[in-house]
C-alpha cells in the first residue's frame, strides 16, 4: 500500500471518529504555546490530514495567482510559501517534541504513520 493510500484510509477513520476531535484539535491550536496537557495521539492524524489539505488548497491558489504573472519574485512567492507551510511546521514540531520527551507506543506509531 502506497503512503497516498494508506493516509486516504486513515483520513477515512480518522472521520469516523468523530468531529470532536477535528473542531477542537490541540494540534491545530496554534494561537499561543503548545497546549502539551490536551495533545494526545489521536489527535496528530486528523491534525496532519487538515493541514495537507489545506496545504494542497493553499498552494493550488497561489499558483494559479503565480499563472497570472509574467515574471514572479521572490515577494511574490516566498513569503506565501512560508504562511502556507507554518502551521504544518509547527504542528510537527510539537509532534516531534512530543515523540522526543513523552515517547509511547500510541505515539510513536501515530507519528511513525504520518512521515512521509
Amino acid at each position: 500500500q502506497t503512503f497516498f493510500a494508506a493516509r486516504k484510509n486513515m483520513r477515512t477513520f480518522a472521520s469516523v471518529l468523530g468531529s470532536a476531535a477535528a473542531v477542537a484539535n490541540p494540534f491545530l491550536e496554534q494561537e499561543t504555546t503548545p497546549k502539551f496537557t490536551k495533545l494526545e495521539p489521536k489527535y496528530l492524524t486528523p491534525a496532519v490530514d487538515q493541514l495537507l489539505d489545506d496545504m494542497k488548497s493553499n498552494f493550488a491558489k497561489l499558483e494559479e495567482k503565480l499563472s497570472s504573472v509574467d515574471s514572479p519574485d521572490y515577494e511574490d512567492v516566498l513569503p506565501e510559501v512560508e504562511r502556507i507551510r507554518s502551521p504544518m511546521e509547527y504542528t510537527w514540531g510539537v509532534a516531534g517534541h512530543l515523540n522526543g520527551v513523552k515517547n509511547g507506543e500510541e505515539l510513536r506509531e501515530s507519528y511513525q504513520n504520518n512521515q512521509p
